[in-house]
């Protein structure tokens, strides 16, 4: 370390630990993975009712205090399970126009990320898309012993006052994603006092339903609104028809495939479980690059052809994270502690079974539409807790009236795991709430939006202006893709490019895309190694955040395999078809030239476009392909570092 950096660290300290109204328990040092925060200790009881001994140790953060700031801001990241901490750089560069003239705060709650995070090591090895059983979590409660009771929301509460104590602050404005905006609301309900201002993105009202019957009776809205405009023409005429005829096929049994794994050679994979299937389409909130295959994959499911759903559902599951990334001990622990549900924890298990399935019978069979109910009790929150230890309680949430304070509240029109009705009807409680609904968006408003228009909201909020309408004539939707071909026959021909070859020449163009926005999609799914099979055969490499993707024999189109580097300028490739063998410069806009089949071969971006036009327009896969694999190979930095798997 230079001289210099070391003495601009240490000034930093100096300024952190000085900075006005701090307390000198929280003694600040450079953060070594954010420097440009400085990182400390705050020791809080594990139960401030006294019955639990000890202490524990919160890890918290902050920016430098500044003579020009004018309040501070805490930021409250998702889960329950996720440390805020980690997100520090994110929120920094996401908030930016909110903090400009505020002190930035984090704090990674209790059980989550440096505070001592909760781990079960069965529970953290599932996927994004594994109902959990409930004998895990009841297994897992036990390890936790006594303890447990204490990682609800009411303790985060109280850690988050003291927190605001040590820092010597009279009020701050609470900025929550997710099951974060739930943990801002309390707050405010509880300490009013000390809350000027909200910030919620992604609400979730009224805390954990035990059925997310939210999410269920949104499904049918966020499908047709993701296809509305006939922007799904080429992809189906009806995706919630689809969702519901893939629904009975799953009921019956599972769905099996062949799909080429890294290596390129083809295992079977298959998807079993309505509840499984609900993740995987939901599974579109957190990936905004997964979101726009969706209806494509279950329309193509729904006819026969498994391979683009059990494509899907590898990315919605995700790759492995440790716990102090996401602690799936504390997400369950929370959710447990905090639900309402059709049982007590003083009845035994087989009690607690019957009023379950007494409470499933009472929703009616269409609860779950267009999913079944068998998909609506897997993944709920009253089936998770079924076998959790008895005598533990529940926690009350408080219901006193939000405070009369400035309060902005986000939400994309795409989400399903916290739609925006959710945030409307808190804007009810608030005489100073404005929502502002950010078009073709699913989770995580703020950090899904490229238009910009959350910026604004911000910029505005923090001016105490009128929010207005910032997202009207935006969309951060791309389209949905084409149901994929399954023969070259369906491919349209370039322009200018005589016969076969003219098909090839579209199916290159569309197979390349492909593979770029495989590996875009992999950087969102969280997988540690950015390289996958093909749809149909071969594999990719992708390196960096997807900036350059390496192809073997890849194939989108069956019949049409492609091998080559390509990057977000172009790259040359070779093609197998049959009669059209040969290679392809590609200058990375849409244009080719090259030789199949032992004939010069030529089209401008101009002629390969214009075979999609309509399709473009109705929801064609190649031209969005085209156009969000360049869009996210300059964005996937910045998004990845603020969402992770925000939930």
């Amino acid at each position: 370390m230079s001289g210099r950096i070391s003495a601009l660290l240490g000034a930093l300290a100096v300024l952190l630990v000085l900075a006005p109204g701090a307390q000198a328990a929280l003694r600040f040092k450079p953060c070594k993975s954010i420097p440009e925060f400085g990182c400390a200790t705050l020791e809080v009881p594990v139960d401030r009712g006294g019955a639990i001994p000890g202490t524990l140790r919160l890890r918290v953060a902050a920016e430098p205090a500044r003579r020009s700031d004018k309040g501070v801001v805490i930021a409250l990241s998702g889960g329950p399970g996720q440390g805020a901490v980690q997100f520090g750089r994110g929120f920094r560069e996401t908030l930016a126009p909110l903090i400009r003239r505020k002190r930035l705060v984090l704090l990674d709650e209790r059980g989550t990320g440096g505070s001592a995070a909760l781990r079960c090591s069965n529970l953290q090895r599932l996927t994004g898309i594994d109902p959990v059983r409930p004998s895990l979590i009841g297994s897992c409660a036990q390890d936790l012993g006594p303890a447990r009771q204490r990682y609800g929301t009411p303790d985060t509460v109280a850690d988050l006052d003291a927190f605001r104590q040590a820092l010597g602050a009279e009020t701050w404005t609470l900025m929550g994603i997710s099951y974060g905006t739930f943990v801002a609301q309390q707050y405010a309900r509880t300490h009013p006092q000390h809350t000027d201002g909200l910030v919620l993105d992604s609400v979730l009202a009224d805390g954990f339903e035990p059925f997310l019957l939210n999410s269920f009776s949104r499904t049918e809205r966020v499908l047709r609104e993701q296809c509305a405009r006939n922007r799904c023409r080429r992809t189906t005429r009806d995706p919630v028809a689809d969702v519901a005829a893939v629904t009975r096929k799953l009921a019956a049994g599972p769905i099996r495939g062949r799909l080429p794994d890294r290596d390129g050679r083809l295992r079977p994979r298959r998807l079993d479980g309505t509840g499984r299937f609900f993740l995987t389409v939901q599974g579109g909130d957190l990936n905004p690059f997964l979101q726009p295959a969706i209806p494509a994959a279950v329309a193509a499911a729904a006819r026969g052809d498994h391979a683009p759903l059990l494509r899907a559902a590898r990315l919605a599951s995700g790759g492995a994270e440790p716990a102090h990334a996401f602690s799936l001990a504390r997400n369950v622990t929370t959710a447990c502690a905090d639900t309402i549900l059709p049982y007590r924890f003083d009845e035994p298990v087989a009690e607690r079974a019957v009023k379950l399935q007494r409470a499933v019978d009472g929703l009616g069979p269409d609860a779950g539409s267009p999913f079944d109910v068998a998909a609506l009790r897997s993944v709920s929150i009253a089936e998770d807790c079924l076998y959790w230890p008895e005598g533990d309680t529940f926690n009350e949430p408080s219901e006193a009236p939000l405070p009369d304070v400035p309060a902005l509240l986000l939400a994309g029109r795409l989400d399903m795991r916290t739609p925006f009705e959710d945030a409307e009807s808190v804007a009810e409680e608030l005489p100073r709430g404005t929502v502002v609904r950010v078009p073709g968006t699913g989770h995580d408003a703020i950090g899904s939006d490229l238009s910009a228009c959350t910026q604004t909201a911000l910029k505005r909020f923090a001016a105490r202006k009128a929010i207005g309408s910032p997202c009207r004539g935006k969309t951060n939707q791309i389209p949905p893709f084409g149901r994929p071909p399954l023969r070259l026959g369906e491919v349209d021909r370039v322009p200018g490019v005589a016969g076969r070859r003219g098909r090839v020449v579209e199916a290159v163009l569309e197979t390349v895309s492909d593979a770029q926005f495989s590996a875009v999609q992999s950087v969102f799914a969280g997988f540690e190694r950015n390289e996958g099979g093909g749809l149909r055969a071969g594999s990719y490499r992708a390196s960096g955040l997807a900036e350059v993707v390496r192809l073997r024999g890849y194939s989108y189109i069956p019949g049409v395999r492609v091998t080559g580097r390509i990057d977000a300028s172009g790259g040359r490739v070779r093609v197998r078809a049959r009669g059209a063998n040969g290679w392809l410069d590609l200058d990375g806009l849409g244009g080719v030239e090259g030789v199949l089949g032992g004939r010069r071969v030529r089209a401008t971006a101009q002629q390969t476009e214009s075979v999609v036009a309509e399709a473009s327009s109705a929801g064609g896969r190649a031209p969005a392909l085209r156009a969000a694999a360049r869009l996210a190979l300059r964005q996937a930095a910045t998004l990845r570092g603020y969402r992770s798997r925000l939930r």
